[in-house]
Order: structure tokens, then C-alpha cells, then sequence
């Protein structure tokens, strides 16, 4: 049996995506929210435009009562929310049982192995951009990828259909996802989609340069390996993106399917006034920074401006002229 702690979005994704493989599932949500959710009869994803990619009968939805039984626990809550779910399942977990962490952020097996050290981890890192449109029913905003780390061919299989593309990942892998979420904050901030951003609105991608740039100079002092979304060298895919034009954005949609609608999940998480994982993704850099002995001033005024629009849910969206601004004064 396959446990997906989680029913946001990507959650909602891997669920769906692990049943129309044939495969068995159980969904695990927080227990007020099991009476609502038990409701539903089919788990649908929808592709950027509505159209139906798969729907198939909900899963068995649970508060963690039968995490024994689990083969594989896919772990698809917020970074933040990530120790309490380990410790919850401490007393219940099988040593043979596999943790894949599906969450945004660095560390993640040492996260994972320091409540449960004796089971098997395998990070899956998630290149997707999703959204929920109501309980058990996620539109896919880009095509599905889901990168799975260690040498287990065994948990690909999993994942035998055409929906979803898996690849083996690396540590390189995970900080390369870091690098490419960095810009969340600045779509956030300013209520913009990624395709603005990539699409050639100037001060948007020079926000995202400074981010990137000091993230890259921090990486290179720490000696530590990432690999870029596209195949080139970083000076490379920095030169397409300040002078690519729209080739950046035909690459995003041509590549990864970006729809016009794509947006991350922080910038939702600012509309609703919610905690953010800001800390897990600028926040990893400036943490990487410190103990370098290193500064990252640019990232580290995105976290204190995301931290202040956190309990704002009407706040004013930043212009993007006005970001650049304090991100070149930081």
C-alpha cells in the first residue's frame, strides 16, 4: 500500500497519478477534515485548461491510522509541517517501510533520517506547478516530473503512466529545484505568473537575476553541486535569461508545458494570509551563507518582505520596478 500524507496539490497529484497506475492508495489528511473529504467519489486532476487527465475513485481517506501497513509514505505537506509529520508517525512506522519526501527545500534526507534513521529514504523532487480547484480534484498547470533519488528503480514503476515523467535524482538535483523556486518569492510579491517573469517583463527577471546570482556565488564558496533545469553551464542559462527574450518562456513551454496560469504556491499562501516556505527557499540560501561566513543580503530582504505580507491578505502587490529597487538596496 502507498500513503500520501497530504492533499494539497501535489499531494492530490501523486495520489491520482499512483491510482491510474493501478497502484494501491491511501490518503492521509488532518482528521477534521476526513468527514468532508470522505464525500467525494473520484480524485480528478485537470490539465491547464480543464480538460479531464485522469479520474479515477478517491482513495481511502485516513488520519494515519493504518501507517503499518504502508510499503511507501509519499510525504506532500509544507516544509514547515514536515517534523511534526515525521514524529507523528514514529510510533506506527515499519522499519521497511520507504519515506519519499515530496517538499521544496534542502536537506531533506537528513531531515527525514534524523526521526527515522533506520528506514530507507529516497527524495522525490517534484517538478510540477499544480493548483487545487476544490477537495480531490488538482488542475496541472505545467507537464508532471517527478525525479527520485537513490538507486531505486523499483519506486519509478511506480509511476507507470504517460502523465508522469520520472527521472534518478541527485543531491545537485535538489539545490537545482532551490535555485529555480528562488523566483516564488518575487512572483509573490508582486502577484505575477511565471510567465511574466520568463516572458521578457524586464525588472521581474532582474529581480531574479540578483536572486540567482548571489545564490550561485554562495553555492560556488560552499563547493556544493547543482544542476541547472536546462543542460548548459550557469553563465549560460544566466545569458538566456537577461537576453533570451521570449526564448526563455518558449523553452518553459515547450519543455515543461507551462501554462499563461502558472503561479507559485506562495503566492496563494500571501493571498490567504498563510505561513509561507520562504524560509525553507531564500531562507536556505541565507542560512548557507551564514555559515560560510558569507552575506546574501538580496535573499535575505525577499524573506523579510514575504514575512511581513504573511498576515497581510489585502495587502499592495509590490511593483516589480519597486522590488528591483530594494533588492539592488539591500
Amino acid at each position: 500500500m502507498n500513503l500520501v500524507i497530504g492533499a494539497g496539490a501535489i499531494g492530490t497529484v501523486v495520489a491520482g497519478t499512483l491510482l491510474r497506475s493501478g497502484q494501491p492508495v491511501q490518503l492521509q489528511v488532518r482528521p477534521q477534515k476526513i468527514a468532508a473529504m470522505r464525500e467525494f467519489e473520484n480524485l480528478t486532476l485537470l490539465d491547464a485548461h480543464g480538460k479531464m487527465l485522469v479520474s479515477v475513485p478517491a482513495p481511502t481517506i485516513t488520519g494515519g491510522e493504518t501507517v503499518a501497513d504502508a510499503q511507501h509514505i509519499f510525504l506532500c505537506m509544507k516544509r514547515g509541517d514536515l517534523a511534526q509529520a515525521l514524529h507523528d508517525l514514529t510510533p506506527q512506522l515499519s522499519a521497511d517501510t520507504v519515506l519519499l519526501p515530496c517538499i521544496n527545500g534542502v536537506g531533506l534526507v537528513d531531515a527525514v533520517r534524523r526521526v527515522h534513521p533506520n528506514n530507507p529514504v529516497a527524495p522525490a523532487t517534484i517538478m510540477l506547478n499544480a493548483r487545487m480547484e476544490s477537495p480531490l480534484c488538482a488542475r496541472l498547470t505545467t507537464r508532471a516530473e517527478i525525479l527520485v533519488g537513490g538507486d531505486r528503480p523499483d519506486l519509478h514503476k511506480l509511476f507507470s503512466d504517460e502523465l508522469v515523467k520520472t527521472a534518478v535524482a541527485d543531491d545537485a538535483t535538489e539545490w537545482g529545484k532551490l535555485l529555480i523556486n528562488l523566483n516564488n518569492a518575487i512572483c509573490a510579491l508582486t502577484h505575477r505568473t511565471f510567465s511574466d517573469l520568463f516572458g521578457g517583463e524586464k525588472s521581474l527577471m532582474q529581480c531574479f537575476l540578483l536572486v540567482l546570482d548571489e545564490a550561485i556565488q554562495v553555492l560556488r564558496h560552499a563547493n556544493i553541486a547543482y544542476t541547472m533545469p536546462a543542460p548548459v553551464p550557469y553563465s549560460v542559462y544566466r545569458f538566456m535569461l537577461k537576453h533570451g527574450r521570449g526564448l526563455p518562456l518558449w523553452i518553459a513551454r515547450r519543455k515543461n508545458g507551462l501554462s499563461d496560469e502558472a503561479h507559485p504556491s506562495m503566492r496563494a499562501d500571501l493571498e490567504q494570509g498563510r505561513r509561507t516556505e520562504v524560509d525553507y527557499l531564500n531562507g536556505a540560501v541565507v542560512e548557507l551563507a551564514h555559515k560560510q561566513g558569507l552575506q546574501a543580503p538580496v535573499n535575505a530582504k525577499l524573506v523579510k518582505l514575504v514575512h511581513a505580507r504573511e498576515t497581510q491578505k489585502n495587502a499592495t502587490d509590490w511593483s516589480p520596478e519597486k522590488l528591483l529597487s530594494a533588492l539592488e538596496n539591500a
